[in-house]
């Protein structure tokens, strides 16, 4: 399976579990100049597959839940059935009129508090900002300086989903080597796509919720809507 096919295939799966329906985006308006465009004014190099997922549709919504394993140590070391808990995060909408708009803010902004910070911050143009990590918790980024191809699971060093709590930027997130060192949440974007637009835990959570006797969860409620 190829990078396009993966990406429909999470939009395809959203359909399938019942959390959006078929009418809910439509082919990407973004071109391969809109994301060079993007990348030469922030000095960056997008990742192959978050460059694609791009330009494989557009839609509005912008907050999305899904269960997930609920520590670090369940996902590197790969377990099947994990406890796992629900958790929001924001991937910004990519509508069809300026569907890099949201993006584009968010990364300005980001650069703005970069500005701002009293941090001696040497390195600063390796966290491409994607969204929020929880509800409205803080920046949720790919961090560019490090590879897909060198994600190891068992190893959260080489992970590339990071956050920032709140965005708030201070001393404890400061390396000695000048870079920022944000919390790693997930091994890399088609992690997030499997959790998020997959589903791979909906089983595991489902269960969890029949042992507990709690309601099974409605899928439809997974979605929120920027616009």
């Amino acid at each position: 399976m190829n990078e396009k096919e993966f990406v429909q295939g999470a939009f395809r799966a959203l359909v399938d579990r019942g959390v959006l329906s078929n009418s809910d985006f439509v082919e990407s308006k973004v071109t391969d100049m809109d994301i060079q465009q993007f990348e030469d004014k922030y000095g960056v190099a997008m990742p192959s597959l978050f460059k694609t997922y791009l330009e494989t549709y557009c839609y509005t919504f912008d907050t999305i839940n899904a269960p997930i394993p609920d520590d670090r140590d369940s996902i590197m070391e790969e377990e099947e059935e994990p406890w796992t808990e629900l958790q929001w995060i924001t991937l910004f909408a990519l509508p069809q009129e300026e569907p890099l708009k949201m993006l584009d803010e968010y990364m300005n902004g980001f650069r703005q508090l970069l500005r701002i910070t009293e941090l001696d911050i040497y390195h600063k143009d390796y966290l491409l900002p994607i969204g929020d990590w929880g509800a409205g918790w803080g920046y949720l980024f790919i961090d560019l300086s490090r590879s897909d191809d060198e994600v190891e699971i068992d190893d959260t060093d080489t992970w590339n989903i990071v956050w920032i709590d709140h965005g708030e930027l201070d001393e404890d997130y400061l390396g000695d080597d000048g870079k920022i060192h944000a919390y790693e949440v997930a091994p890399d974007f088609k992690t997030l796509l499997q959790w998020y637009f997959y589903g791979i835990y909906d089983k595991c959570y489902e269960e969890q919720c029949e042992s507990e006797e709690e309601e099974l969860p409605d899928y439809s409620t997974y979605i929120e809507w920027e616009c």
